[in-house]
């Protein structure tokens, strides 16, 4: 997938508590890290198909990203979180590489 000037791909990893999946970006040139997509919300309730997409600060733009590479289907509510609004979201994990699931 394309995220800002990066052409990426696209991994999960467990976070350590809540869990849940990550989405990890890396170079798909020389594997570097490039963004971590997702944020935890540990006491937010979500299926094992939603992840909270990170889509302010350094990610701005993490959603259409993601929307437009097929791995975000659809934003299925926000909730609050700090000083953010965090999208909620259904995600196609088929879409997604990883080892932890």
């Amino acid at each position: 997938m394309k995220y800002k000037k990066w052409y990426c791909n696209v991994t999960k990893q467990k976070y350590a508590v809540g869990n849940r999946f990550a989405i990890m970006l890396t170079d798909s040139t020389d594997g570097e890290p490039i963004a971590i997509a997702t944020v935890n919300i540990p006491g937010e309730y979500m299926t094992e198909n939603e992840a909270a997409i990170k889509d302010y600060s350094e990610n701005d733009g993490m959603l259409e990203a993601l929307m437009n590479a097929g791995i975000v289907k659809k934003v299925n509510r926000y909730v609050s979180f700090g000083y953010a609004i965090i999208p909620i979201c259904e995600i196609d994990w088929s879409k997604v590489g990883g080892k932890n699931g």
